[in-house]
C-alpha cells in the first residue's frame, strides 16, 4: 500500500531497510530530570513551537483517516506544534487552517518535469 510501501521498483525502499538492518537504536532516559526542569520551546520559522519540531507533510492523509490532515492539525494545536500540508493534501487548506489557525504556514511542493 501507499504508506507501507515505495516508489516505483522500491529499491530505495529495499536500500533503506538493508542498511538500517544493522542498526540497534537504544533509548537513553534522562534520569534525575523532572517533567518542569525543561523547557523545549522554540521558534520555527518565526513562530513559537513547544518542542523543536514540526509534524512534516504526508499526501492524502483521508486514505488513513476520515478527518485526513484537518485531525492532523487538531493534534498538532493540542500539543503546541506547527504542521506542513503536502500539495496533494486531501482536505482543503482552510479546513486546516480552522482547525489550527495559528499554525504555521508551510508546504510541500512537488515540482514535475
Amino acid at each position: 500500500g501507499y504508506l507501507a510501501g515505495g516508489a516505483d521498483d522500491e529499491r530505495c525502499l529495499r536500500r533503506s531497510v538493508a542498511a538500517f538492518s544493522d542498526v540497534e537504536l537504544r533509548h537513553a532516559v534522562l534520569h534525575g530530570v523532572g517533567n518542569n526542569d525543561l523547557d523545549l520551546n522554540t521558534k520555527i520559522l518565526g513562530q513559537d513551537s513547544k518542542m523543536p519540531y514540526f509534524i512534516t507533510s504526508c499526501a492524502g492523509q483521508r486514505m488513513f483517516h476520515a478527518d485526513g490532515e484537518v485531525a492532523t492539525a487538531r493534534a498538532a494545536k493540542k500539543h503546541g506544534l506547527h504542521m506542513a500540508l503536502s500539495q496533494l493534501t486531501t482536505s482543503t487548506f482552510e479546513d486546516v487552517r480552522e482547525a489550527h489557525p495559528d499554525g504555521a504556514k508551510t508546504l510541500q511542493l512537488y515540482v514535475w518535469r
